[in-house]
């Protein structure tokens, strides 16, 4: 399985910075306090990682302490970001009462084989791989995502025998990605996969873990956990059940393409005008 690693491997402080930074909060567009991120002095933002920055992993279980769900949105294939959520899963089970970890890379019609995997006497890397060669997204296999289900077994093996395990919840539809890329597929096309892709994940994630009362830590991608544009997984989630959901960004570049934006940039002058370890922040 291939392996990648993060363009910043340094940077972990802060890449769960904004696991952390633009958290859950929503942006007031009428606040004539604002000012572009181009224009702002990193160091009252590093002022403020000083005084309200927390440990990544402290910042997102109490989070957990608050909501019944919160919601991880990455960049892919960052290898940071799946240790973190790996290292998350044990404490978010104990701390927490967090009995469903819900994920895009697994496919909702997969969810009988991925429990019997994590709930299996012994972790079977050779079976995780095959779950991943039938992903929507062949392409896909980084070792890390399979690192993160063996996690969860390891939390699972780790129980008394009469304990709830912790659960897999896949959230990803049978769309080929293939498929979904080809030239013979139209814009049209395109847009309405997608779409369906979001109301599949809502739809499943609704009658997995909201309907039931469970408790869950969600792992997917960025686009997937912002909770106010259109008809996205956290926005759908967030207007259907309010107040039940917490959006966490996991840093990233947030932009298109290859730019870094610059609210990227002001996060990491900040982060390292405040010598930031991995740092949770509002």
């Amino acid at each position: 399985m291939r392996s990648r690693s993060t363009r910043c491997a340094g940077l972990w402080a802060l890449a769960l910075g904004v696991v952390v930074a633009v958290c859950g909060s929503r942006v007031d567009a009428g606040n004539s306090d604002a000012v572009s991120a181009r224009e702002a002095d990193p160091a009252a933002y590093a002022a403020h990682l000083v005084d309200h920055g927390q440990p990544a992993d402290a910042y997102v279980l109490r989070k957990l302490g608050t909501y019944r769900v919160v919601v991880l949105g990455e960049e892919h294939g960052i290898r940071e970001n799946c240790v973190f959520v790996a290292a998350l899963l044990g404490p978010a089970y104990h701390d927490r009462g967090v009995r469903v970890f819900a994920t895009e890379f697994v496919r909702t019609r997969d969810n009988d084989l991925v429990n019997g995997l994590v709930t299996a006497p012994s972790f079977d890397r050779a079976a995780a791989v095959e779950l991943m060669r039938g992903y929507s997204n062949n392409l896909w296999g980084y070792r890390e995502y399979i690192d993160i289900f063996e996690a969860v077994w390891r939390v699972n093996a780790e129980l008394p025998d009469d304990a709830e395990p912790l659960r897999v919840v896949g959230l990803e539809s049978d769309y080929r990605y293939a498929e979904l890329m080809s030239p013979q597929t139209s814009p049209m096309q395109r847009m309405t996969v997608m779409r369906q892709r979001e109301h599949h994940m809502l739809d499943t994630f609704v009658g997995a873990v909201v309907e039931p009362g469970h408790k869950a830590l969600v792992h997917v991608g960025y686009l997937h956990s912002i909770t106010s544009q259109g008809e996205r997984f956290g926005t759908m989630l967030h207007r259907d059940h309010p107040g039940r959901a917490f959006q966490v960004a996991l840093h990233h570049r947030m932009s298109g393409g290859h730019q870094s934006s610059e609210v990227f940039r002001l996060i990491e002058r900040a982060a390292a005008d405040a010598d930031a370890a991995p740092v949770g922040f509002d």
